[in-house]
């Protein structure tokens, strides 16, 4: 089952705003207001972090683990994935130096 789709018109002179105000109230079945009121009431924006997110090795080793898993599950070799990296990097794969598999 997929939930409501809203759809912002860039081209349309109706503010963003108001086009997923109107689309959210249709959808549930209440009026704009409600949903104008919700999130006036329920929204909060968080501040900016002061330093920024410092790497994490350990997160960034789980990650490529949980890719290489779910790579390995669609019967992709190490040339396959390492293509795949290289590629979602930017990165021509003849031009990285390969230690081999792995």
């Amino acid at each position: 089952m997929t939930g409501p789709v809203v759809r912002v018109d860039t081209t349309s002179a109706v503010p963003p705003y108001e086009q997923i105000r109107t689309q959210l109230a249709a959808d549930l079945g209440v009026s704009p207001g409600t949903v104008a009121r919700a999130y006036r009431d329920g929204t909060q924006v968080a501040p900016l972090p002061s330093e920024p997110t410092l790497l994490n090795p350990h997160q960034l080793a789980t990650l490529a683990g949980d890719f290489t898993t779910a790579a390995r599950a669609l019967d992709a070799d190490t040339e396959a994935i390492l293509t795949a990296v290289h590629k979602a990097l930017g990165l021509r794969s003849e031009t990285v130096n390969r230690a081999g598999p792995t």
